[in-house]
């Protein structure tokens, strides 16, 4: 197993962009199973296939990102076993353990058309001298908490980096709010029991790529030839390799998006069953707007009364509780 190492120290932009567009990354490979947010695998495609340009332009919650990341990795040189201990750790001055940037990108030639660029890496004693894996988040208290257990994105993209790498030991480490880090862990053995569906996904994926770049070159020469009835014609084929639609935001606006360049304003013929989905998505709108408004209602109804007897907390027993903490309402009943 060869690991490699490309070091990105005064790469061009030109290069990088060649670079992005021979393999799939750690951080995107959560966009082919539509576990992304902000992006969805249509998106992700047609940039590899040159229909759009790569977005190399960051958003701010990227921005921020990037600029928390030295402050979070400089946290996990106090970290030991918690958010509390590691506080002690600062004020005492006791450093666990050093962090190492990595400054370019990781492949492996095991795995084809993958790559990774870890946040950090760390020596861990249990391990010896081998490089582990530190993966940096920076989240508000609603994305983070918008999965009842660990984020399966991030799960994912720590498992990639670790295969990719080799490494034997990796950690998620999340700045969640400003009052706390939170702290995951995984081996090697975890990161080997969804190599499958890593390498399967992305071995099919690029497949489609490859043979969507070709078309692409073809639709380029019979446009340039004016034989706009071939070029419609590959183009449906084009359509034929693209992902499954993700059905998610990421999705809907990206798509949304997309024809606020069509101008065309000759509507296509409606059938039976794009009906019945309309008509569906009509009644789900107006039963949305009733959830919504019972909702509030129900939470302010239990949240007036933790007001009154000025507590944080309503415990159930064993049916569970509801609670206002960290600036958000939690319903754990049972």
């Amino acid at each position: 197993m060869a690991v490699n190492f490309i070091s990105t120290d005064g790469w061009s932009h030109e290069r990088w962009l060649g670079y992005r567009k021979s393999g799939v990354g750690a951080s995107d490979f959560g966009i082919l199973l539509g576990l992304n947010r902000w992006k969805c695998s249509l998106a992700y495609y047609q940039e590899l296939i040159g229909v759009k340009p790569i977005n190399t332009e960051m958003n701010f919650a990227q921005i921020n990102g990037k600029a928390q990341e030295p402050i979070i990795a400089n946290y996990f040189r106090y970290f030991e076993n918690d958010h509390k201990t590691m506080v002690r750790n600062i004020n005492s001055g006791k450093i666990v353990r050093e962090v190492i940037e990595v400054g370019g990108y990781i492949y492996n030639d095991d795995y084809e058309n993958m790559f990774c660029s870890p946040d950090r890496f760390f020596k861990d004693s249990r391990f010896g001298d081998a490089n582990c894996c530190l993966e940096i988040k920076n989240e508000q208290y609603a994305s983070h908490n918008m999965w009842e257990g660990k984020n399966p994105n991030q799960i994912l993209q720590l498992a990639y980096q670790m295969l990719l790498t080799n490494a034997p030991y990796g950690v998620l480490l999340a700045k969640v709010g400003d009052s706390e880090i939170v702290f995951d862990e995984m081996y090697y053995k975890d990161a080997k029991r969804v190599e499958k569906i890593i390498v399967n996904t992305v071995k099919q994926f690029w497949r489609t790529v490859e043979e969507g770049r070709a078309i692409m070159t073809q639709i380029y020469h019979a446009k340039s030839q004016y034989n706009m009835k071939l070029a419609l014609e590959l183009q449906q084929k084009i359509f034929k390799l693209e992902p499954e639609p993700n059905n998610n935001m990421a999705y809907l606006e990206y798509i949304t998006d997309q024809f606020k360049e069509k101008i065309n304003s000759i509507p296509m013929n409606g059938s039976v069953d794009l009906l019945k989905k309309a008509l569906e998505l009509n009644k789900l709108e107006s039963k949305r707007k009733k959830i919504i408004e019972q909702e509030t209602r129900l939470k302010c109804e239990l949240a007036t009364e933790m007001r009154i007897n000025d507590k944080t907390e309503i415990s159930f027993g064993k049916e569970g509780s509801v609670s206002l903490k960290n600036g958000r309402f939690n319903n754990k009943t049972k």
